[in-house]
Parts: structure tokens; sequence; C-alpha cells
């Protein structure tokens, strides 16, 4: 991803600078499994810890820096918030962050997963705060 320096936001005009490595090495037959941006970490906290859950990669990484005592995950897209990527984290209490303007969608999914076991409480900090729509915690 290709970021500008000044206001660090993703640079995405005249096109969306996203490179993917499997396609710049053109694998054929290539499966793309994803998972949370940072789930390797979780075998550093314990189960009574909680994680916090933003879409942003880059909000995962300055959240972690600012806010040390939460376990900060990122879903990597929006429509990341799914059950099969989620899945490693249903034993663990977490607090979902969405960007501002996604919080009904990610609360119904929220709702649905704590029927299926999971202990999430999903954010609506951002809703009413004066910041674009899509905005993340990094923007607060």
């Amino acid at each position: 991803m290709l970021y500008n320096r000044n206001t660090e936001k993703r640079i995405k005009e005249p096109f969306n600078h996203v490179s993917w490595m499997h396609k710049q090495l053109k694998l054929t037959n290539f499966v793309l499994q994803q998972c949370l941006f940072g789930l390797h970490l979780v075998n550093t906290i314990s189960k009574s810890d909680t994680i916090c859950i933003v879409e942003s990669e880059k909000t995962a990484i300055i959240k972690s820096l600012l806010i040390p005592d939460f376990l900060w995950l990122a879903t990597g897209s929006k429509t990341g918030f799914k059950e099969e990527i989620l899945a490693p984290v249903r034993k663990y209490k977490i607090i979902a962050y969405p960007d501002k303007t996604e919080f009904s969608k990610w609360n119904a999914t929220t709702q649905l997963f704590n029927k299926k076991g999971f202990q999430i409480e999903c954010s609506q900090l951002l809703e009413n705060l004066e910041i674009e729509d899509g905005g993340d915690l990094v923007d607060f």
C-alpha cells in the first residue's frame, strides 16, 4: 500500500496502489487464505486479556503503540469482519471498533457471533464524532 506522508492516508488515485505478492510473482493456482493482521501475537496473551479489532492494519499498529494494554488486530477490510476470520479468537473478550458509518453492519454481525459463543462488544465511539465518514480510531 502506498501512503501520502503528509496526510497519512492511502493513495488511491489515479489508481489504488495495493499489490499482492502472489500476483506479482504470477503464481498459478494460488489460494489466498487471510487471517487477522497480528493474529500470531495471540500466543503472547492470556484468555482473560482483551483483544481490540479494527479494520486497518495501520490503525492496529498505531493503537498497539499508544494503548499497549490491549492486543490490537485488524480485519484488513470492512468486509473482513466475518466468522472464519475471527474463529481463532473466539474464546477471548473482544471489542470491535468499526470505521465511522460501519457500526450498524458490524454490530449486527457481532450479535450473530455472540449467539455462537463469541464475547464481542461493538463500539459506536466513532459514530457521533466529527470525523469523515469511513474514518477510524487513528483519525480520532
